[in-house]
């Protein structure tokens, strides 16, 4: 009977020690300047290199870290350094505006949905550029282009990612955070 009890607890304490992961650290030093440009540029490209560049940026190792730690890492660096994340390219209204907007200017959904669904960052943060979320920036870029013949895709392809943002990655605007 010991010897059961014995393993039955060898058992319990290996399993909770193996479900234990541990935490990532946020102490990955800042990307240097140009890796910020860099994934501005990526964006802009519609480069899907940006993901590995992302990994890089918060010291993440596909090899070495679970999807979790991954998310922690790559989380950890989009909050320590969202304002570093703005645009100033032409075309772009917003100066610093937040990449994500940016994305969403160049019609890079993509970029959008792998940073929420790979790493879940979040994209429910008022800008510093503006002080408006990503569905706040999406409603006005929709407004903007209400209306206007020559713009008439342009419209539509708003107004379904507004839809998706709203929907599926449960986007909000500025006034309901």
């Amino acid at each position: 009977m010991k010897k059961i009890l014995t393993l039955c607890l060898l058992l319990t304490t290996a399993f909770a020690s193996h479900a234990q992961q541990p935490k990532a650290d946020c102490d990955c030093p800042k990307p240097i300047e140009g890796k910020f440009v860099q994934i501005e540029i990526m964006v802009e490209n519609q480069d899907l290199g940006y993901k590995k560049a992302i990994m890089e940026m918060s010291c993440a190792d596909k090899i070495k870290d679970s999807r979790e730690i991954i998310k922690e890492k790559v989380n950890c660096m989009w909050e320590k350094y969202y304002a570093e994340f703005g645009c100033n390219s032409t075309g772009f209204l917003i100066a610093k505006g937040n990449i994500l907007k940016y994305a969403v200017n160049q019609n890079f959904e993509f970029f959008i949905d792998g940073m929420v669904k790979d790493f879940g960052i979040n994209i429910n943060k008022k800008d510093p550029a503006d002080g408006q979320t990503l569905l706040d920036f999406t409603q006005d870029e929709i407004n903007r282009y209400r209306g206007n013949k020559d713009y008439i895709d342009k419209h539509k392809e708003l107004l379904r990612i507004y839809k998706h943002l709203k929907n599926d990655l449960k986007a909000k605007h500025a006034i309901e955070l």
